[in-house]
């Protein structure tokens, strides 16, 4: 009885085990790809930088020293990790198209272009949603209508029947994708860049640079997670052929306050314009 109740338990352990890996994959690789510093590469290929410190400092000295009892202090260069795709995909002509996809490890976005780093905006919040292929074909059909619909168009257009329609939608609406108000239906998302062609338009040089690893920003998010989301959202026809790690310097300034404390910014090293971090804060 014994040998039963401990091998019900074993079982039972390692289904667990399981179950939480299932659960929580994209986490366990995001923690496995944030190895410590002296498990890194130090030799890495990263755009070439094309502003300097000092040029972000005299640009915006008003801005960040507001007044003679402001003054700077450290600087600094970091590395914040991208995954760029060698993709191939159909146009809406149905046409083959190649090209490379650069996708942002740190807040889930894709770059549009690397001439301004504008970025696409809600595929964070898909890949939160652990969002699936057929998701994304629901909200596309919101994407063709200007993000609001009718539910009688939105059934109609999906060739549903009401009672699976108004489940998938369900499901849409407690992941917080849409919101459903009467008769209309709406994306979640202030300010929507959804979309577009899986492509980044890269006019920038690559260098491979030596660095001290503790400059590497570890990534928010795992490779894995960033390529299912792009899967889903540009299949049937979208492959990815290769995949490597860049990363794009970024200057880190420091502006010490009149009361002791310091002020950390943080500015794109290639476009010059200023990055929001609140992890690096």
């Amino acid at each position: 009885m014994f040998r039963y109740l401990l091998w019900l338990g074993f079982c039972g352990a390692i289904a667990a085990g399981c179950w939480y890996g299932w659960q929580n994959y994209d986490e366990l690789v995001v923690k496995a790809e944030q190895m410590p510093p002296f498990l890194r590469t130090k030799n890495i290929v990263t755009f070439e930088a094309t502003v300097t410190p000092d040029e972000i400092m005299q640009k915006h000295q008003k801005e960040l020293l507001r007044d003679q009892s402001h003054t700077y202090g450290l600087v600094s260069t970091k590395y914040l990790p991208l995954v760029l795709f060698d993709v191939k995909y159909t146009k809406e002509d149905k046409k083959t198209e190649e090209g490379r996809l650069l996708w942002s490890l740190e807040n889930g976005e894709m770059v549009l272009n690397t001439a301004n780093f504008d970025m696409t905006r809600g595929f964070e919040d898909f890949i939160l949603a652990r969002a699936q292929d057929d998701d994304f074909r629901l909200i596309n059909v919101l994407l063709k209508h200007g993000g609001i619909i009718s539910k009688e168009l939105f059934f109609e257009e999906l060739g549903l029947d009401p009672d699976h329609a108004i489940s998938r939608l369900d499901e849409l609406r407690k992941k917080h994708l849409v919101t459903v108000r009467a008769d209309s239906i709406r994306l979640h998302f202030a300010s929507p860049v959804l979309k577009v062609q899986p492509q980044t338009v890269i006019s920038h040089n690559f260098v491979t640079k030596s660095t001290d690893a503790k400059e590497q920003i570890v990534p928010k998010y795992s490779r894995d997670a960033i390529r299912k989301i792009a899967y889903a959202a540009f299949r049937p026809d979208f492959a990815i052929r290769g995949e490597q790690i860049i990363f794009v310097p970024v200057l880190e300034i420091d502006v010490q306050n009149p009361d002791g404390s310091t002020l950390k910014t943080y500015w794109n090293g290639v476009t010059g314009k200023r990055i929001e971090f609140t992890r690096l804060s």
